[in-house]
């Protein structure tokens, strides 16, 4: 039993019986403050996962809730992203005529971050990872296939 099993299987409340039904508006509430995780919610709501999720089945409602807190935590990374593509440190550097000039330059987080970003978002124009290899030092056969992207 893995650890998630064991936090669901300690997240049923004891008093409740199998055969009482839960409020579905809360588990929306809950579904809303979870993140979009459905173990969260159901944490917080005091049920078993599967249990929000059986719910989730049947109310519509539940599982909007679980996107839009997913959507907000998207959201919440992107916005992280953002913020480090965008620092800067202050550096020294020599102009063309030998003076010193303090100019601001991307931190590595920001380098970094920016990397990432384009190679998720910027492939359309051009910036892909793309392996590199030698064909002329290999004995061995070198296939090329060649897909559209």
């Amino acid at each position: 039993m893995n650890a998630e099993d064991k936090q669901e299987q300690n997240a049923e409340p004891v008093a409740k019986q199998a055969s009482e039904h839960y409020d579905w508006r809360k588990m929306v509430e809950a579904a809303r403050d979870s993140n979009g995780t459905w173990t969260h919610a159901a944490h917080l709501f005091g049920c078993r996962r599967e249990t929000i999720k059986r719910y989730a089945d049947h109310h519509v409602e539940i599982m909007e809730a679980m996107k839009q807190a997913k959507q907000r935590k998207i959201d919440y990374a992107e916005n992280t992203l953002f913020a480090a593509m965008a620092e800067r440190r202050r550096s020294i550097v020599s102009d063309e005529n030998g003076n010193e000039v303090e100019v601001l330059v991307p931190t590595r987080e920001a380098t970094v971050a920016t990397m990432f970003y384009l190679k998720c978002h910027g492939k359309s124009r051009g910036y892909v990872e793309r392996g590199e290899f030698d064909i002329h030092r290999s004995d061995e056969p070198v296939t090329v296939i060649i897909k559209k992207i």
